[in-house]
């Protein structure tokens, strides 16, 4: 069982094409594996992302919902706004 580092709710298994991941009832947070982050934005952005997340100067984040490591947070700039990608800083 998965537990939203936020505001500690049950995550909820989601399925879609790209993988599954867990989505926090609550405040919609998700919990992605990087493979399924790599189907959706590819391979050369995801390893940006990672990057980005890697570097000492990344704000940090929660604890992870899976392993409990403390977390990097690193903007995501997409169209409409700015979610957060949080690295565990575990490869997968």
């Amino acid at each position: 069982m998965f537990v939203c580092p936020r505001c500690r709710r049950r995550l909820v298994r989601t399925k879609t094409d790209q993988g599954v991941f867990f989505v926090c009832p609550g405040c919609q947070g998700r919990a992605v594996s990087l493979s399924v982050v790599r189907r959706m934005a590819g391979r050369k952005p995801t390893r940006q992302l990672w990057q980005e997340a890697d570097r000492e100067e990344a704000r940090p984040g929660v604890g992870c919902p899976i392993c409990h490591h403390p977390t990097a947070e690193v903007p995501l700039p997409v169209e409409g706004g700015e979610p957060k990608l949080i690295n565990t800083g575990f490869a997968t």
